[in-house]
């Protein structure tokens, strides 16, 4: 009797791994993002960021994108593509994202600041911002209130 109290118990709360859902699908090809935003009609999150040493890219990382609130609830509003600019050896990239990534900072981010998240529809910027400690609720209400902000002025 014990043990099926445990056992009822046991599933009445959800596990750890429950509470923390998959990691959101980030792209890495701007190409392919365009092409998903276009299909699905969602504009893109486009983030370059440092992940093995820029500090606030880290903290915006650990923060809002690894987020349950956002894992959950980003992917419904966004097309995510991160651009990222390692620079420890043992985190490189393959030569050709590397160049991909370099090509869109010429285009998106000539000062080369980092982070730097971007919001595009149709491939031109509506709306920038970098790293913000409000947590990810907030941040990702920030977000979409500029999408929605440029959707009515238009």
């Amino acid at each position: 009797m014990i043990i099926l109290l445990f056992l009822s118990l046991f599933h009445l709360y959800p596990s750890q791994t429950d509470s923390n859902p998959e990691p959101a699908e980030w792209l890495t090809d701007f190409e392919e993002a365009c092409q998903q935003a276009n299909e699905k009609n969602l504009p893109v999150l486009m983030v370059f960021s440092g992940s093995d040493w820029c500090k606030p890219c880290i903290k915006l990382r650990k923060e809002v994108f690894d987020n349950p609130y956002f894992v959950e609830n980003a992917p419904g509003h966004f097309i995510l593509l991160n651009l990222d600019f390692p620079r420890y050896k043992k985190n490189r990239l393959p030569k050709e994202m590397e160049k991909h990534h370099y090509e869109m900072a010429d285009l998106y981010n000539p000062k080369g600041e980092f982070p730097l998240v971007l919001i595009l529809k149709n491939k031109k910027v509506i709306g920038r911002t970098g790293y913000s400690a409000e947590g990810a609720q907030a941040y990702l209400e920030d977000l979409i209130q500029i999408t929605q902000e440029t959707d009515e002025n238009q």
